[in-house]
């Protein structure tokens, strides 16, 4: 995802909960990876805005 390169965000799996499916962000790269435990296995990632806890 080129235009989000640079861009902090955080990705989460919202659908099906139960997938074990693993997402990682690369924000230098702008890459989204998305591993999933079995074949035939699609998810719904959300990416929010990582936004820094100010306490």
């Amino acid at each position: 995802m080129p235009h989000l390169r640079g861009v902090h965000v955080q990705p989460t799996v919202l659908y099906p909960t139960t997938a074990d499916a693993a997402v990682k962000w690369d924000a230098d790269a702008g890459q989204l990876t998305v591993s999933l435990p079995r074949e035939n296995t699609a998810v719904l990632v959300r990416l929010s805005s990582a936004v820094a806890d100010a306490s």
